[in-house]
């Protein structure tokens, strides 16, 4: 899960109105490790001891910048809702598939080789589907059944080409996941057969809205699903 994503979600839907905004890092994780099932909610639980305390740092810093008005983001604070529309931007993305792996160096079947910048990506399997996309020499990489990882293209893809993705963040579901609003303003209808996943995403999350209607949730999804746009 990235870091932006957990903080909206933390902040707005999970912690108590009545923490201090002069809180400091080591207190928001100790106050979000106390709940192991929030922890496992938000995929705080699979981050290393180092993303924890970045995460922690976060969380500290932007509630006190704001005040502790972070906290209404899920209740139509209309500052949070602007801010959430800027942040909708353009990105290139390649779709691929993981060729082969040598510790945190994948080699890509489009000739692209990353390295894992940030996370334990584990056993694989065999060529799983992955969506590598950034600019320059950073980027994100989501592998299917996995997640999404920071990397850094040690050399470019050599075949295929990219396509125009556009990164933003889920604002609501409705209608037991057929129904997905975007913070961007999009209301896109979701595949029949892919509610299944759907249903289960939670307003914050970051997604990656691909060509041909196709929609990708970094933050919990491990399958891209088919929409189509309402609005």
């Amino acid at each position: 899960m990235k870091l932006t994503t957990m903080l909206v979600l933390v902040v707005s839907v999970c912690l108590p109105p009545a923490v201090s905004a002069q809180e400091t890092p080591a207190s928001w994780r100790a106050l979000i490790e106390k709940d192991s099932a929030l922890m496992a909610r938000i995929g705080f639980a699979k981050l290393t001891a180092r993303e924890r305390d970045e995460l922690a740092a976060l969380l500290a810093t932007a509630y006190a910048v704001g005040g502790g008005r972070l906290v209404s983001l899920g209740a139509g604070d209309t500052s949070a809702t602007s801010a959430a529309r800027s942040s909708a931007r353009t990105v290139k993305a390649y779709e691929t598939r993981i060729e082969s792996d040598n510790g945190d160096v994948l080699r890509l079947d489009n000739g692209a080789i990353v390295q894992i910048s940030s996370g334990y990506v584990g056993y694989l399997g065999f060529h799983k589907r992955a969506i590598l996309y950034g600019s320059g020499s950073s980027c994100t990489l989501w592998i299917e059944g996995k997640r999404s990882y920071s990397c850094e293209v040690l050399r470019p893809a050599q075949t295929g080409s990219s396509v125009s993705a556009t990164l933003d963040m889920l604002s609501s579901v409705k209608g037991r996941g057929s129904l997905v609003t975007l913070a961007g303003g999009q209301i896109l209808e979701v595949d029949q057969i892919d509610v299944i996943y759907t249903q289960l995403w939670l307003p914050g999350s970051e997604v990656l809205v691909l060509s041909n209607f196709r929609l990708l949730n970094l933050s919990q999804g491990d399958q891209i699903v088919g929409v189509r746009p309402v609005r």
